[in-house]
């Protein structure tokens, strides 16, 4: 899970690009990457794995089911490709509520 450059030779950089069925993520812990999971999942990703260290690997999806396309979907391709498996589960979550709102005053 963890090449020094992408299929094509191109070396990865410190970050996280997300992309239309593609997530490039280098160099952070995988906390960051079930942060940024979220997005692509509609969901909270949280990361019970327990890997520590940092981490670079290549993601490969489906962003939408298709006939036309071989690839995975997001769930798959993160246990096909990266070994990974996402759970549903129950948990807590911080939530912000805005209880109202009110144009500031001029002054």
């Amino acid at each position: 899970m963890a090449p020094a450059s992408g299929p094509d030779g191109t070396p990865f950089v410190c970050g996280q690009q997300l992309g239309r069925g593609r997530i490039r993520f280098g160099g952070y812990p995988l906390s960051l990457f079930a942060n940024g999971l979220s997005q692509t999942v509609g969901r909270a990703v949280i990361d019970r794995t327990a890997l520590t260290g940092n981490w670079t690997f290549e993601l490969t999806y489906a962003p939408e089911p298709s006939l036309d396309s071989d690839a995975p979907g997001p769930f798959t391709a993160i246990q096909e490709q990266l070994g990974l498996k996402l759970e549903p589960t129950k948990g807590p979550l911080d939530v912000l509520v805005v209880e109202s709102v009110q144009r500031p005053t001029p002054g």
